[in-house]
């Protein structure tokens, strides 16, 4: 039975006048109400998601390759691998994995991990041409392979990565573009743009395509998705349009929750809840609360007892304590010094074998060596074995 219970997906509005060149990156608002675009045109635009319209629009001095929400603060958007006043260092020196390797150090797909305690960033120049996806539950990441799909890989990453599933494009890439990726459908579904003028959509479950979105034989490498409600959004942008540059937003219903989709709901929220930093602290907080209870119990239970209790009783079990422990320790002392005695002999008399077991070696060793020096010598010793004690040279 298929997991992704949706409806076909359908074109809805397409969003025009925006960008001149290439969008490079899209990306919906946590609450789906907006959709950020950035491009090789220099801009950032934000859009109203559901009615379609321009809000703003932000020119920089370079192309916008990235373009993420933050995780904690709402309405704020990063760019590339700026956050704030904070600028995350270089990954190093490119390592070529192919023929083609692109120059400019560019990070194609950024990811928060761990609700903003980690960042993934990848790069072009660094073998990832293509873009990446974070499973809503945190433990797989979906990477372009630029060759024939998507590869599937766990997070956190093993010493030696392998692919734990792969998604095949129906054809092969006609140029190299790196490709949007994001996961649909509460994880259910995976969605890539391609360079043969479609969307494809797989289920993460089968591996099965699920639906093919026409895109007028464009590439398209720009692509995002959001759920709102009960509606599932995504929101596509071609490559080299130039001035015809758009971006086109679909939309499919949601299948009504069974018992099962109630029960991954469930798991996927106690994740969220072992990961959050939040509910560490809470944890910390309830072994403090419960340490300061047990410290007062004890407290009150030792107060109650002093109370309760007569003073001549507590010093007659002072002292009949302090009697028996003395009487303990002189029987525990008495015991390991018997052991101790017992323990002494055996090491003397083990010290005493092996010292004589030393000697016979030795005298047999140097018996032989003389023998082999002198060779006379042991035809003497033939002739006076008689008169020759064991053992004696």
């Amino acid at each position: 039975m298929s997991d992704f219970r949706l409806s076909a997906y359908l074109h809805v509005r397409t969003l025009k006048n925006g960008h001149s060149d290439t969008v490079n990156y899209l990306a919906f608002s946590p609450n789906g109400a907006y959709l950020a675009s950035g491009g090789e045109d220099h801009a950032v635009i934000i859009w109203n998601a559901q009615q379609g319209d321009l809000l703003f629009r932000l020119v920089f001095k370079s192309a916008v390759d990235v373009v993420i929400w933050h995780p904690v603060h709402p309405d704020t958007i990063i760019l590339d691998f700026y956050v704030g006043n904070l600028v995350l260092p270089s990954p190093g020196d490119p390592v070529q994995v192919s023929e083609f390797v692109e120059q400019r150090e560019r990070a194609v797909a950024v990811h928060f991990h761990k609700d903003g305690a980690a960042l993934i960033v990848s790069y072009m120049a660094h073998g990832i041409i293509g873009g990446t996806a974070l499973s809503p539950d945190h433990r797989r990441i979906v990477v372009y392979n630029l060759i024939d799909g998507l590869d599937v890989y766990a997070l956190p990453p093993q010493k030696k990565a392998k692919v734990k599933m792969s998604f095949k494009l129906d054809a092969k890439p006609r140029q190299r573009h790196k490709m949007q990726v994001t996961y649909v459908n509460r994880g259910h579904g995976v969605v890539c743009g391609t360079t043969t003028g479609k969307i494809s959509i797989w289920e993460t479950h089968t591996g099965e395509v699920a639906q093919h979105l026409p895109h007028d034989e464009d590439v398209v490498q720009a692509i995002c998705a959001t759920i709102v409600d009960s509606t599932s959004w995504i929101a596509t942008a071609p490559a080299c349009r130039g001035q015809e540059t758009y971006i086109k937003i679909w939309r499919a219903k949601i299948a009504h929750e069974d018992n099962e989709d109630r029960k991954e709901s469930v798991i996927d929220l106690v994740h969220a809840v072992a990961r959050s930093n939040r509910f560490k602290r809470s944890w910390k907080f309830i072994l403090e609360l419960l340490y300061i209870a047990l410290c007062t119990t004890g407290c009150a239970i030792v107060g109650w007892v002093c109370y309760q209790v007569p003073w001549s009783v507590v010093w007659e079990a002072l002292a009949a304590g302090c009697g028996q422990a003395y009487v303990s320790s002189k029987e525990y002392v008495a015991l390991c010094g018997s052991w101790l005695y017992v323990g002494g002999v055996q090491v003397a008399d083990l010290a005493c074998f092996i010292a004589s077991a030393l000697e016979e070696w030795l005298r047999h060793i140097l018996r032989k060596f003389l023998l082999h020096l002198i060779p006379e010598l042991g035809e003497n010793i033939r002739h006076g074995a008689a008169d020759v004690p064991n053992g004696d040279l």
